[in-house]
């Protein structure tokens, strides 16, 4: 099998995915102690209803291990390492808001996690895009 279809390797980035899920799923609000937690917050009025959440972050993870699998089919360069590199970075921080938040109750934690997160998919979406660019001929 060629390195460039590799379903194996597209296989590895939604286990990739689905551990980041994981790990971030054992600090949701389902523990009594967080729930109440959770349910005390002040809430902004445009705050999805919890409903919405499984359906939104299977969609959002599934895009994140497809993007992180395109990427990885492109021929190796420092831009696609460095690409790589941002989309694990972001994955491990997208994990982490989860413990911060609803594990240890820590929302200015967080915040700063969900600063570092936005940044780091930014500069994950601008790499890529430059990386990428050989797909769009032909």
């Amino acid at each position: 099998m060629r390195r460039r279809n590799g379903l194996w390797a597209g296989l590895g980035f939604g286990a990739a995915v689905a551990a980041a899920a994981w790990a971030g799923s054992r600090y949701s609000p389902r523990d009594t102690r967080t729930r109440l937690w959770y349910g005390r917050l002040k809430k902004p009025p445009f705050n999805p209803p919890d409903s919405i959440f499984p359906i939104v972050w299977t969609l959002l993870y599934t895009l994140i291990a497809i993007s992180g699998w395109r990427v990885w089919r492109q021929g190796d360069s420092a831009q696609r390492s460095a690409a790589l590199r941002l989309w694990v970075s972001q994955l491990i921080l997208n994990a982490q808001w989860s413990k911060l938040f609803f594990g240890k109750h820590l929302p200015t934690w967080s915040l700063a996690d969900v600063v570092s997160l936005q940044a780091a998919v930014i500069r994950y979406i601008l790499r890529p895009a430059r990386c990428l660019c050989p797909m769009r001929r032909g």
